[in-house]
């Protein structure tokens, strides 16, 4: 592949001697079809394929980058063709936004002089090279006025991404190939692409995962929330004719087979597991003193130590203020001790779940969703309960290991937070 370009490379290209768009499908889960095509660029000189990056890099520096912008977007238009049931995506270079803007209604002319329906074009802006908040937001104000969809590309591959989607408030989000790399077997990445799609979902925007390779990929991504693909595990990027004899249907009936099967296996698992807790819970409030308060230390150190799935043990009074210390499980292992303060005695609670879910339902046992532990670096859950001791409302507070069905692999069966 030529990775260096000369004027005569980009001329040989600009001339369109060896100049083509495929384009790869976005597909649907439950659709079951290709639901959008992205156009990309694939240019050849004698023969030898030439690095997309590259030929825009160097347009840059020459300041050619209007013209092959423009050149891009014409071939991507006309391969497309007027009967094209699917959404069109077509890459907007991040470093002309201030020029789409002086020239926007040049811009519309020569969109709509193809013949497409407005509504049917997706313009993706890269969010990583994106260098102006203001004016993406303009563009993007003024896209959508004039019937354009707009989709923010990259998402979470190291920027500033979720204050970008607040600004832009695109239509579609893709999110990044570094999120989706691997998801099936990291905890976080999975933690990130479920914040993305909570924050798109608050938008109404679609969530694309890009880069998809593997099964247990699009498994993942699908638990999280995504129904959107583009990816290598669904197709390459192919030619405009090629796009009405590709059929994905079946292909995504059995993923989604597989993805309620192990939904299933995972929510009889979760399910177990809560059981569990809430029997040690349980044996936990049968025990207390309930007309001697000043024998609940005593009470709570000796239960922390019965079960190593306990992490911390505490009580609250009904207004949220903890009136017991926190009593750790002493074979627990704290990861800093220096940066972790447990709660202490007199702290109030009150911004919490597990306090506020409790303090007006008398009792009911609030069950939180998973969370990695500050303290430990444990997936734990938080049960707790409210009871009367010494006539007075008081809510009990344990802090369970949670533990996993495979490693990193709990998605699904809850939502996640971080405590």
């Amino acid at each position: 592949m030529i990775l260096q370009i000369t004027d005569e490379i980009f001329q040989y290209v600009m001339e369109q001697k060896e100049f083509e768009v495929y384009y790869q499908p976005i597909i649907s889960m439950g659709k079951g079809r290709i639901t959008g095509i992205e156009a990309l660029l694939r240019a050849s000189y004698m023969g030898e394929p030439i690095s997309p990056e590259a030929l825009f890099t160097y347009a840059k520096i020459t300041n050619q980058s209007s013209e092959l912008d423009f050149l891009c977007h014409k071939r991507a238009l006309q391969g497309y063709g007027k009967e094209n049931q699917a959404l069109l995506f077509i890459n907007l270079e991040t470093s002309l936004i201030k020029e789409y803007l002086d020239n926007f209604d040049n811009f519309l002319e020569r969109m709509d002089s193809f013949g497409i329906e407005r509504d049917s074009v997706v313009l993706e802006v890269k969010e990583q090279k994106a260098e102006d908040d203001g004016l993406l937001a303009i563009l993007s104000t003024k896209c959508k006025n004039a019937g354009l969809l707009i989709a923010l590309d990259d998402v979470g591959s190291g920027h500033a991404s979720f204050s970008r989607i607040v600004n832009v408030e695109p239509d579609v989000i893709k999110v990044d190939r570094s999120v989706i790399s691997d998801i099936d077997k990291s905890y976080l990445k999975q933690q990130v692409l479920q914040a993305i799609c909570e924050t798109a979902q608050s938008i109404g925007a679609t969530i694309i995962a890009e880069g998809t390779e593997t099964r247990q990929e699009v498994l993942t991504c699908m638990f999280c929330g995504v129904d959107w693909f583009q990816g290598f595990y669904y197709d390459k990027a192919i030619k405009a004719e090629e796009i009405g004899n590709r059929s994905y249907l079946l292909k995504c009936r059995k993923l989604s087979e597989i993805c309620r099967k192990e939904e299933e296996q995972k929510i009889e698992f979760c399910s177990g597991e809560i059981r569990k807790f809430k029997c040690i819970f349980q044996r936990f409030m049968d025990g207390i003193p309930i007309n001697n308060q000043s024998d609940m230390t005593s009470y709570i150190n000796g239960f922390a130590e019965k079960s190593d799935r306990i992490e911390e043990i505490y009580i609250l009074r009904e207004d949220g203020m903890q009136v017991s210390e926190a009593v750790m499980n002493p074979n627990i292992i704290i990861r800093n001790r220096k940066m972790f303060s447990a709660p202490r005695k007199g702290d109030y609670h009150i911004s919490k779940q597990y306090y506020y879910m409790v303090v007006h339902r008398l009792g009911k046992t609030y069950v939180s969703n998973i969370y990695i532990s500050c303290a430990t670096g444990n997936y734990c859950r938080t049960l707790s309960s409210s009871c009367e001791i010494d006539g007075k409302i008081y809510i009990l507070c344990i802090d369970f290991i949670q533990e996993r069905l495979q490693k990193d692999k709990i998605v699904g069966c809850s939502a996640y937070r971080k405590r």
